[in-house]
């Protein structure tokens, strides 16, 4: 993807309108590095969400989790009928990271969203 990518950005720039990229391949050396410092460049964009523990007590229903169970949601953006979607630094994100079956760990904005359960920091539900 990223041979792809920046070969077709280069081939737009005058100064590679000659030359002939395809014999060579442009990627990471070290992608999890990347990713990483990806990751820690984003720590001030969600720094003010606010954690609460979800913990599920009883009923058939049960978090998702697996190797990239992070889901991304944002009911006030939605809410309003906005017409684009919706990034990190927008007004009203959820995160939801579920930490097991029975357990998940909620980042919110607390600024757009009334939770009187959070004042706990877990909150209880019952299918």
């Amino acid at each position: 993807m990223v041979d792809f990518m920046t070969k077709t950005i280069m081939k737009e720039h005058p100064d590679f309108k000659d030359v002939d990229l395809e014999p060579f391949t442009i990627g990471w050396n070290e992608p999890a590095n990347h990713m990483i410092e990806m990751a820690l460049e984003s720590i001030p964009m969600v720094i003010d969400l606010e954690p609460i523990l979800i913990v599920e007590q009883k009923g058939a229903r049960r978090f998702i989790t697996s190797d990239n169970p992070v889901v991304r949601y944002n009911s006030f953006y939605i809410s309003k009928r906005y017409p684009r979607g919706f990034s990190y630094i927008t007004r009203g994100l959820q995160l939801f990271l579920p930490i097991s079956p029975h357990k998940c760990i909620m980042l919110y904005d607390r600024l757009a969203y009334d939770i009187p359960e959070a004042k706990k920091s877990v909150n209880l539900t019952e299918s």
